[in-house]
């Protein structure tokens, strides 16, 4: 399952956030039980925003089992992270295709004048992925 870490510090590294993340999972409960969780995979994502000159730093990790990332939502969400509060919570993967709220296909409605005035996404992100060596790669 994907948890997505919204709004860390920009000193953040991949290690920072992988140890963060591990301090969730740890609970003596599962210790107990053998009933540990894993990390498979970890990403910093660097989000530009060409209007405002903005840069937001996210992370994103792969946590097996489901379970075990539900746990560790709990217990991060709302947390500091290097005296920053983070929101943790479970990444939702949004398509262009479907609207929200009423949760119909774009093109099952006769015009675009249907759908909301101002949409909440905000357009031309640039998104890249942040290397721990400081290099980026586009996504």
């Amino acid at each position: 399952m994907l948890v997505f870490v919204r709004m860390i510090p920009e000193s953040v590294t991949i290690g920072d956030l992988r140890h963060f993340v591990g301090k969730g999972m740890r609970s003596l409960r599962n210790y107990i039980f053998g009933r540990q969780g894993a990390i498979t995979s970890v990403f910093i994502f660097r989000v530009t925003n060409p209007k405002t000159h903005s840069v937001e730093y996210h992370g994103m990790v792969d946590i097996q089992p489901a379970a075990s990332a539900q746990a560790t939502i709990r217990r991060l969400n709302r947390t500091h992270l290097k005296r920053m509060p983070v929101e943790v919570r479970k990444y939702f993967h949004r398509s262009q295709l479907r609207n929200k709220r009423t949760g119909q296909s774009i093109r099952e409605h006769e015009s675009f004048n249907d759908l909301r005035k101002r949409d909440r996404r905000r357009s031309r992100l640039t998104v890249k992925s942040v290397a721990v060596s400081g290099l980026s790669q586009s996504w």
